[in-house]
């Protein structure tokens, strides 16, 4: 492979989703898909992203495709919520390379919120990558250890995890101890951290969102998404890396 560009990004569904913000007279879903195509992003980790906002995006952005399912069952809570409301978020993968299958797994979530992990296989130059999307549990201890435990369970069983990429809202920071030890974990199974540190929720005082990626791989760049127009549909700040292998 050459260089890749891989970025993860929560869209904050009540601000992006549903109230279908506008700024300057344009619809935020064209705001996003110009970001997109400016960043010009290979594969775009998304969380939050909801069936409705999909489509809205997909209007606008030409030459992605996107794939991952949703963490309701859209045909049984379709009928219970106000359609008004766009509340089926998913962990869908935005991304220019082609590919070959995907699959949404649910993660262990005992009766919170189900909280789910998007996990496609990719082709490039004839090499076969994995990419891992996903958004954990927000507060419970318990149940972050045993959806981290649930995705290294996932990483271990996986034939292509040699060229393996794990993202996403992970709702915890380094300095948590149940997530050092996923980090080693990790490590173990030869992934590497990438290292942005900045605060990536205003809520919070360090980075929550994260991207893994092998440790043979090289980082060419990495750091925050830095681009304003993103701020009115979000209280996240984007992370992206560049990076290139070397063998």
């Amino acid at each position: 492979m050459n260089t890749l560009t891989i970025g993860s990004f929560n869209f904050q569904n009540k601000k992006a989703n549903r109230l279908g913000i506008k700024i300057e007279g344009k619809d935020s879903a064209f705001l996003i898909s110009e970001h997109i195509q400016r960043f010009n992003y290979d594969i775009l980790g998304t969380q939050e992203l909801t069936k409705r906002f999909r489509f809205r995006l997909s209007q606008y952005l030409k030459g992605y495709e996107t794939t991952g399912k949703y963490r309701y069952i859209n045909n049984i809570l379709s009928k219970l919520i106000p359609k008004s409301i766009d509340f089926n978020e998913s962990t869908s993968i935005i991304t220019k390379i082609k590919v070959l299958d995907s699959k949404t797994k649910h993660l262990p979530s005992f009766f919170k919120i189900p909280r789910i992990v998007t996990i496609a296989h990719m082709e490039k130059n004839q090499e076969i990558f994995t990419i891992m999307n996903t958004h954990l549990e927000i507060k419970d201890k318990n149940t972050q250890i045993r959806q981290l435990q649930a995705l290294v369970k996932i990483i271990k069983n996986d034939k292509y995890r040699e060229n393996l990429v794990l993202m996403g809202d992970f709702n915890m920071s380094v300095n948590m101890e149940h997530f050092a030890i996923f980090l080693k974990n990790l490590e173990d199974l030869g992934l590497q951290r990438v290292e942005i540190n900045e605060r990536t929720q205003i809520n919070r005082k360090r980075a929550i969102d994260h991207i893994f990626i092998p440790s043979h791989w090289i980082v060419v760049e990495k750091g925050c998404v830095n681009d304003q127009t993103l701020k009115a549909v979000t209280d996240h700040t984007g992370i992206y890396v560049k990076v290139k292998k070397s063998r």
